[in-house]
């Protein structure tokens, strides 16, 4: 379901924004640093809350935070502009933890999902630490290519708390 919902937002919000309009709202909740945290609502009443920071757009993708409504931990994906064959490998760093992405859906080349559910719960623990420490607060990530993207961590500490309350478990 989670990727069901991820597929369907970097549809609307990368590769063909008008051609679902009337099939999905979305709300922009806040603009927080570099991430604009919105609320997309499907006519299935099905929805999701995400924080999206699209720096990297221009050279090479955009970074997505995510959380289905009534989930308790939310999850990190990257989005590229172009297919990557399935089966690729991306390493996101965050702070001093490295985590491995995976091309791993044959329909959707584009994106890199994490490897486990350990990993999601340390990369939301790392995410936090970094936007708590002093100095550099960038989470990179590395393609198969060997290219790197750098986006901000900064205030990621008050884009996981607006999430959580507004679509985390009540």
């Amino acid at each position: 379901m989670f990727r069901f919902l991820a597929v369907i937002a970097i549809f609307l919000t990368v590769l063909a924004p008008q051609a679902f309009a009337r099939e999905a709202r979305t709300a922009l909740l806040a603009q927080i640093g570099d991430w604009q945290v919105v609320r997309y609502v499907l006519n299935s009443g099905k929805w999701s809350c995400q924080a999206i920071n699209s720096r990297g757009v221009y050279t090479g993708g955009v970074m997505i935070y995510m959380m289905a409504k009534g989930q308790s931990r939310g999850y990190l994906s990257y989005h590229n502009g172009f297919d990557m064959p399935y089966g690729s490998k991306a390493k996101l760093q965050i702070g001093n933890k490295t985590f491995t992405l995976l091309v791993d859906d044959k329909k959707n080349l584009r994106s890199h999902w994490p490897t486990s559910g350990r990993d999601l719960m340390n990369m939301e623990r790392a995410m936090l630490q970094l936007a708590a420490s002093k100095g550099n607060r960038k989470m990179f990530v590395t393609d198969r290519h060997g290219t790197t993207y750098g986006f901000s961590a900064t205030k990621m500490d008050q884009v996981i708390k607006l999430i959580n309350e507004t679509c985390g478990k009540k």
